[in-house]
């Protein structure tokens, strides 16, 4: 996709609802965060925000 292309695409294409959004926190254990991962609605992940705390 380019540039020339954006007047053809919604913004429910390229954009996620605030809620379908997860973290990650990056103090929790292994477990956890593939927990989160696995069982967390859509799924699966294109890129997932981390934070400390």
């Amino acid at each position: 996709m380019s540039v020339l292309d954006l007047e053809k695409v919604t913004d429910d294409a390229i954009m996620v609802p605030r809620n379908e959004i997860i973290d990650i926190n990056v103090n929790s254990n292994w477990k956890s965060i593939m927990r989160q991962l696995t069982y967390s609605p859509p799924g699966p992940y294109r890129a997932v925000p981390q934070h400390d705390g």
